[in-house]
């Protein structure tokens, strides 16, 4: 509630107690999807949650979703970014851990082959991987793109 004892946006409660932590959304969790604030604000509250950085983590577009699966024993990475709206997405970036030594970072295309990820769509920031996702690789409304990410041996 503001100082006009209005209530101007969804809110959250957060607490913390003997080391164990929990935070109740006051909007349905979908919404976020519809809104880079309530996304900002959604993203914030897992970090904290979490105590850490999220496995990975979406910048600069709301309807966009990762799912990332790891292989331990290859030391494989695969992203899934889901496009949840009704335009194309990207020019945005994704943030992952950044992974130990050198990687090859491929996309699977429209047509199903594996591309290599230009250089210059990666870099690094606060000891995470960002990849900026190019035009080449963006995402149709309602469609899926994979990532690969691989230890080079």
């Amino acid at each position: 509630m503001n100082y006009r004892q209005k209530t101007p946006s969804p809110a959250a409660v957060a607490r913390e107690l003997g080391g164990r932590r929990i935070a109740v959304l006051g909007h349905p969790l979908q919404s976020t999807t519809m809104s880079e604030a309530k996304r900002k604000h959604l993203q914030a509250i897992l970090v904290w949650l979490k105590g850490g950085p999220l496995p990975a983590a979406v910048e600069d577009v709301p309807d966009v979703c990762p799912v990332v699966l790891r292989d331990a024993a290859s030391g494989v990475i695969v992203v899934s970014l889901i496009n949840a709206s009704t335009a194309l997405a990207s020019g945005f970036r994704l943030t992952l851990p950044a992974p130990h030594g050198r990687s090859r970072i491929r996309y699977c295309d429209d047509d199903g082959k594996m591309v290599t990820l230009p250089a210059r769509c990666l870099s690094r920031e606060r000891g995470r991987m960002v990849i900026t996702v190019p035009p080449a690789a963006g995402i149709a409304p309602y469609d899926v793109r994979l990532f690969r990410i691989e230890p080079r041996r």
